[in-house]
């Protein structure tokens, strides 16, 4: 029970920290080294009017499902683990396309809790 408790909160904290995504893309928090360019697709994306608001809605997709991941874990809901799983791949995607779009240590700090996520799923996965 407490290991889910603590899952539950790691869940809950971290998809929190997705709002920032929406905030930084339409420059409402303003950071020093934040880019308007994806690392990984170069100049053939950046932040135009378009691509920020379909960003925006997949940094708010991923804060949602983090909050409903948290609700069926601490509840004890059978489909809480295949919603986890698949807001940690939309989480670490978005992180690693856009990595140097956010200050230094943003991303890292992330992915290590999207890495105890998918510790927590395996730890329990009897649950």
């Amino acid at each position: 029970m407490e290991t889910r408790i603590i899952l539950a909160a790691i869940v809950t904290l971290h998809g929190l920290g997705h709002v920032l995504g929406p905030l930084m893309t339409f420059g409402i928090i303003k950071s020093e080294g934040f880019s308007d360019t994806s690392w990984l697709l170069n100049d053939r994306l950046q932040l135009n009017e378009g691509v920020q608001k379909a960003l925006s809605l997949l940094w708010i997709v991923a804060l949602v499902g983090f909050a409903a991941t948290a609700f069926g874990l601490w509840t004890g809901m059978g489909w809480w683990r295949t919603v986890a799983w698949v807001n940690v791949a939309l989480s670490v995607t978005l992180f690693a396309t856009w990595w140097n779009a956010y200050p230094q240590n943003v991303p890292q700090q992330a992915n290590l809790r999207n890495v105890a996520i998918v510790g927590g799923l395996i730890l329990l996965r009897s649950l």
